[in-house]
């Protein structure tokens, strides 16, 4: 069998198109995986360099997302102290409209309040970003890390701006019924300090002191002061303000 004989051009020719292939088989390999040495054999300082800038490239991609569920976090949370804000300030109103309110009006009013007052504990409730609420408590917080090697770092403790939180308490409707009490009628009036009088649904409250007459007089029980005013045959309680 005899050889085949190649010229220089011809030899040139394959030679080339040998290097174009394993360039293009490189460069296919590169696009792949995104490397462009494959591994430590092929080129051992620029593998590990490599890998050393991905890792910190990671790190910071780590902290990025850190970042952004704190921003997350702490949006969630002041959407909810702009929605209590609004409900605090309804509260408010339906304060001052109790007022100057009639009879008829007090008892609705007193309802819408309390129903606003149980509203912001269910916005303080839902607003929280993967589990952590800000303002939902006091015992959790929210702490970003801005950097792997030092301690900046930012820590958001949470409040508590439940209606028990805000000091908001529920609205009563309440009457001073069954007061009784003992006493002799004489130049003047008085009671003796074993009268009791029952307040609301509450137990009952020792009168401690008695004042006054002529028209009215003024009765303390446990630091109380309660002006009786005697109108014919009936007796009329009010505040004493």
């Amino acid at each position: 069998m005899s050889d085949v004989a190649l010229s220089a051009a011809v030899r040139s020719s394959l030679l080339a198109l040998q290097r174009t292939t394993d360039l293009i088989d490189r460069t296919n390999n590169r696009l792949a995986t995104g490397l462009r040495v494959a591994g430590p054999v092929d080129d051992p300082v620029a593998f590990f360099s490599s890998k050393a800038l991905r890792d910190r490239a990671f790190d910071f991609t780590e902290r990025k997302g850190g970042i952004d569920q704190g921003i997350s976090t702490v949006t969630a949370a002041l959407d909810g102290v702009e929605s209590i804000d609004s409900l605090v300030r309804q509260l408010k109103g339906i304060a001052t409209s109790l007022k100057s309110a009639t009879s008829s009006q007090f008892t609705d009013l007193v309802a819408q309040f309390n129903n606003i007052r149980g509203q912001i504990g269910d916005l303080a409730n839902d607003a929280q970003f993967q589990g952590i609420n800000l303002i939902d408590n006091t015992s959790e917080s929210l702490t970003i890390n801005f950097a792997n090697n030092t301690t900046s770092l930012l820590t958001i403790d949470a409040v508590n701006l439940r209606q028990s939180g805000l000091l908001v308490d529920a609205m009563e409707i309440r009457a001073d019924s069954k007061i009784s009490f003992t006493g002799t009628v004489t130049s003047g009036f008085t009671l003796n300090n074993t009268a009791t009088a029952q307040v609301g649904t509450g137990g009952y409250t020792r009168v401690t002191a008695v004042s006054g007459f002529g028209g009215q007089f003024v009765v303390t029980y446990n630091g109380t002061g309660q002006t009786i005013t005697a109108t014919g045959a009936e007796i009329v309680f009010s505040l004493n303000t």
